[in-house]
């Protein structure tokens, strides 16, 4: 039936996606979309397409279809933020972070994506509490020190600044945003 047709050409639009024919995958996620209009997934990796080739606007409709249909996807629910924070539209994002935390409760990627959006507003205090927060929940991420780092410097807190770039550097030696700062 159409809800088969639709899985079909959607891992066939992702397979191309995964071999970097992003530009052959997105029509046939489209085609995938009117099969089966109701696949999470389906829209989920359109809109993750759509942000490979830099388009957040194109991609933020379907992440946020595809959040809406599966809330208790955390991957969906972290790329419909970034999607929002990369479109400048902290507002929103504030909405999604908040019900983000009530389903997946003390998350470091969603408490480093709430200081993100606490940052853009101008809210360094709870910024920098929530990049704190999210860097000792989770060891492995580099994002809460090298955007911490950055709120240090914007103050001239450069010796706060420091240690959090050398986490970072250690953490990601080869990640040229880290480089960038």
């Amino acid at each position: 039936g159409p809800a088969e047709l639709g899985k079909a050409l959607a891992l066939k639009a992702e397979t191309l996606s995964m071999q970097h024919k992003t530009a052959e995958a997105i029509p046939l996620f489209g085609e995938a979309l009117k099969a089966d209009p109701g696949n999470s997934f389906t829209k989920a990796r359109l809109a993750a397409a759509w942000v490979s080739l830099h388009d957040n606007a194109k991609a933020l409709p379907y992440f946020k279809e595809a959040t809406e249909a599966a809330p208790e996807s955390l991957e969906y629910a972290e790329a419909y933020l970034s999607a929002l924070i990369a479109l400048g539209k902290m507002e929103d994002a504030l909405k999604v972070v908040a019900s983000s935390n009530a389903r997946f409760p003390a998350n470091a990627r969603l408490t480093y994506l709430k200081a993100r959006v606490d940052d853009a507003l101008d809210r360094s205090k709870e910024a920098e509490a929530a990049y704190l927060r999210a860097a000792a929940a989770d060891a492995s991420l580099v994002e809460p020190h090298l955007y911490l780092a950055r709120l240090y410097v914007r103050f001239r807190r450069l010796a706060e600044a420091k240690p959090q770039l050398e986490e970072a550097l250690k953490k990601a030696p080869d990640n040229a945003e880290v480089r960038v700062v």
